[in-house]
């Protein structure tokens, strides 16, 4: 007898469209313009390097990394397109940028005068400034004072912002960053530190769908969609038609049945209120699944939703496939994606799990093999 491959006994695997990956950067330029694909932590889960080199083969004009690490291994991997760096640096990985050809996001004067010191050229990075946020980026009197204080005149390669509210149905907040934005940057032309070519970014995915604005700037805009180039909806309210690109799986191990009375997982949660078949299927929290869900949360079993049973384990999850006959030990059961008329997309998962619609995917464990469809 021949030994089982580990691909015959993966008791989990996500599958991952490059195609439909693809086609979602097309359908996006096509429809907004210029983007910026954002593959930071692992392309939110879907691999960095095939999701990278999809999303350009896709007619991506740069590609988004959240640290000069992640940048590092695109350059290691041969990707010759723009590489941005969106989160803020220490002073110490300015070198690192400048030898890697990447594109910092300049959040502090401090980072600013190492890229400098380090070779490095100010059209090569984008100033971002703090709009709202409170996190990364520079309050303008602190941008103006920075740009005063260099001995040579500086004129950014871009200029950009993060929204905070994007997502929410109260567009208020997203309205004051925008105004702040287009004023900032006014007042950047207005010193040389900034022309009308200066490339201007400043919305993510929900704020691409949800950008109402008009703007007196005729500056090229670059977009820089995360959730929406894997299909994923970033806003409760606004859709955008793109191709969810990944599918999660699992596989029952085992099927009992449980009389009435009986508890089911850690803390005895969940108790049968009848003879009951309880599927345990190979799939925990360590692979990335949330641990607390609520009441309604399902698998599809055959086509069928399946309502998980009390708590997660580490390893493994059970399900009530009592309305389920022909379920059977050995079936592949889906976590996210779809079977026959049945769904699970990432932010129903998101919403039973109470968390932003990029943890779920950005959440898979390595212990998850990730197979791909459409590699170049």
């Amino acid at each position: 007898m021949n030994a089982a491959s580990a691909a015959d006994v993966q008791r989990t695997f996500a599958a991952v469209d490059l195609v439909a990956l693809r086609g979602n950067v097309r359908l996006l330029t096509e429809h907004y313009g210029q983007i910026c694909a954002v593959v930071k932590a692992d392309a939110y889960g879907h691999g960095l390097v095939p999701c990278a080199r999809a999303a350009v083969s896709g007619g991506a004009v740069a590609i988004a990394v959240a640290t000069p690490a992640e940048g590092q291994l695109l350059r290691g991997c041969g990707l010759q397109t723009a590489i941005h760096v969106l989160s803020p640096a220490e002073p110490l990985a300015a070198r690192l940028c400048v030898h890697q050809h990447l594109t910092p996001y300049v959040s502090s004067t401090a980072f600013l005068d190492a890229f400098l010191d380090a070779g490095g050229k100010a059209e090569d990075c984008f100033l971002m400034l703090d709009s709202g946020m409170g996190r990364e980026g520079l309050l303008m009197p602190d941008a103006l004072a920075a740009l005063a204080q260099s001995k040579t005149p500086l004129r950014f390669g871009g200029i950009a912002t993060h929204l905070a509210s994007a997502d929410a149905p109260d567009d208020t907040s997203q309205k004051a960053q925008y105004a702040t934005f287009i004023k900032d940057i006014q007042a950047l032309i207005g010193i040389g530190a900034a022309s009308d070519s200066t490339v201007i970014s400043i919305n993510n995915s929900a704020g691409m769908l949800s950008d109402n604005a008009t703007t007196p700037l005729r500056n090229p805009i670059l977009h820089r969609p995360g959730a929406l180039i894997y299909g994923i909806a970033p806003h409760p309210t606004i859709s955008f038609p793109t191709t969810p690109i990944l599918t999660w799986r699992a596989r029952i191990h085992i099927i009992k049945t449980l009389p009435p009375g009986h508890a089911v997982g850690y803390g005895a949660t969940f108790v049968t209120q009848r003879d009951s078949r309880i599927a345990t299927v190979g799939v925990g929290y360590a692979d990335g699944y949330p641990r607390r869900v609520s009441q309604e949360t399902s698998v599809l079993v055959r086509g069928q939703h399946a309502r998980i049973c009390g708590v997660v384990s580490m390893d493994q999850l059970q399900v009530d496939v009592t309305d389920i006959p022909d379920a059977s030990e050995g079936d592949w059961v889906t976590l996210i994606g779809h079977e026959g008329k049945a769904s699970i997309t990432v932010a129903t998962l998101a919403s039973w799990a109470d968390v932003p619609v990029q943890w779920p995917t950005s959440g898979l464990s390595p212990r998850v093999p990730r197979r791909y469809t459409g590699l170049e």
